[in-house]
C-alpha cells in the first residue's frame, strides 16, 4: 500500500503581491523527474485599487535546474492545454473573494522539459495591488501502471477474481 506523499508531491512555487504594470515574478524550479502529470493551482486576488487590472500566468519549463532568462520558455506545445497561460481579470478593483486558475499537462512524455516553475505577471493601473500564490501538483509516479490498470486475475477452480 503507498501512501499520499508517494504518489503526489505538491510544491508551493510563487507567492506573492504586485503593484507595478508590467512587473513580473518567477517562481522556484520543479524537479518533475519520475512524475506524469502536473497541475498548476493559482490563488489571486485583489487588495487595492479601483481600477481594471490583471494577472497572467504561465506554465514554464526548463532543461537544467540552473538555467536564466531566455532558457525558461512558457509551455506553447502541451499535450492537453496547448500553451500553458491564463489570465485572471480584477475589473472592479477591490476584491476579497480569490480568483483561481488552473493549468494541467502531462510530463515524461519526450517533449517536456525537466524542470517547471510559475511565471506571474501584473498588468494594469500603477497603484493597484494583486496577491496571490500558485504551487505545482506531481502525481502518477512513474512506476504505478499496475496501480492504475488494475485487472481481474483467476485464483482458483471457482474462478474468484482478485484484482491486482
Amino acid at each position: 500500500m503507498r501512501t499520499l506523499s508517494q504518489i503526489m508531491d505538491f510544491n508551493a512555487d510563487v507567492i506573492g503581491t504586485m503593484s507595478t504594470n508590467g512587473t513580473t515574478a518567477c517562481g522556484v524550479p520543479v524537479d518533475t523527474l519520475g512524475f506524469k502529470e502536473v497541475l498548476a493551482v493559482i490563488m489571486a486576488n485583489s487588495v487595492v485599487g479601483s481600477n481594471p487590472n490583471y494577472m497572467t500566468f504561465d506554465l514554464q519549463e526548463c532543461a537544467t535546474l540552473s538555467g536564466t532568462g531566455t532558457a525558461w520558455s512558457t509551455i506553447q506545445n502541451g499535450q492537453l492545454m496547448g500553451t500553458c497561460t491564463g489570465t485572471i481579470p480584477f475589473l472592479s478593483g477591490t476584491d476579497p473573494r480569490p480568483a483561481n486558475l488552473m493549468m494541467y499537462e502531462r510530463l515524461q512524455d519526450g517533449t517536456r522539459l525537466r524542470y517547471l516553475r510559475l511565471r506571474a505577471t501584473f498588468s494594469g493601473t500603477t497603484g493597484c495591488a494583486v496577491r496571490f500564490a500558485g504551487g505545482l501538483l506531481l502525481g502518477t509516479p512513474m512506476d504505478t501502471l499496475y496501480v492504475t490498470n488494475a485487472s481481474p486475475q483467476a485464483t482458483g477452480p471457482d474462478n474468484f477474481n482478485l484484482a491486482i
